[in-house]
């Protein structure tokens, strides 16, 4: 019994050797993080990235057993932060955040981070578990793109030129300040709306044709096309056009 007791130790501990050579081989060259630990805060587990990040952090070198405590001891701000997000996943909390920190190699890094509590089999919590993932690249690529969709926005709104865009069903889906002004009516009553609120009746069929063609990808320069001003009034537009592409 004792024999099979052993043979089955060794299996099990085989199994794990493998499981955690098969996670590093999966996470190596990555940029996944992973780690875990019991409830008095010490490491379980982590995978070869999650050391190579605390060895630049802090300095040392990660071994299992050893104390997150002491491991953030010489960065006490940081050291705060980790007690404070671990300690709410071991009273049963998963957590899911960014966070932000100076890599000493990479500069700002930003991770996205799930933190879960660890259990037995009968349910007890017996430490928590941390998985990462860089996403500094992609939070940089959507600040781009939002800087971007400001600054064109502005540009549009403040124009002094009438400008306006609409989606492939010619519904309106941008209405300018200049426009506003050039129909007497607001953007948020005009929004969604079909194009032709914005033609005389006796025009609408030939305008409409027009620019129906866009559609197709023609661009216009210097077309012109009544509009229509809400108190009835008829302006005479220079239209210049060209279709956006997905």
């Amino acid at each position: 019994e004792r024999k099979r007791a052993e043979e089955s130790l060794l299996n099990r501990e085989k199994e794990l050797r493998e499981a955690n050579t098969l996670l590093e081989a999966v996470t190596d060259a990555t940029k996944v993080i992973i780690a875990a630990e019991d409830t008095n805060f010490r490491y379980t587990y982590f995978n070869k990235t999650y050391a190579d990040i605390i060895r630049r952090l802090t300095g040392k070198e990660l071994e299992p057993g050893m104390s997150m405590i002491d491991v953030f001891s010489d960065l006490p701000e940081e050291q705060r932060s980790e007690l404070h997000e671990w300690n709410k996943v071991l009273k049963g909390e998963s957590v899911n955040q960014h966070i932000t920190f100076d890599d000493p190699v990479t500069g700002k890094a930003i991770y996205y981070v799930l933190h879960v509590p660890l259990r037995d089999e009968n349910q007890r919590i017996t430490g928590a578990g941390e998985i990462a993932f860089d996403v500094t690249s992609q939070v940089k690529i959507e600040e781009t793109l939002r800087e971007t969709s400001q600054y064109l926005t502005n540009l549009i709104n403040y124009a002094s030129a009438p400008i306006i865009v609409w989606n492939p069903h010619f519904h309106i889906s941008v209405f300018n300040h200049a426009f506003e002004y050039l129909t007497g009516r607001k953007a948020k009553d005009v929004i969604g709306l079909p194009l032709e609120i914005l033609i005389p009746e006796n025009y609408l069929k030939p305008a409409m044709d027009l620019i129906q063609k866009t559609s197709e990808g023609e661009r216009w320069e210097s077309v012109e096309i009544p509009i229509l001003h809400k108190n009835g009034e008829i302006r005479t537009v220079l239209w210049n056009s060209a279709a956006i592409f997905g």
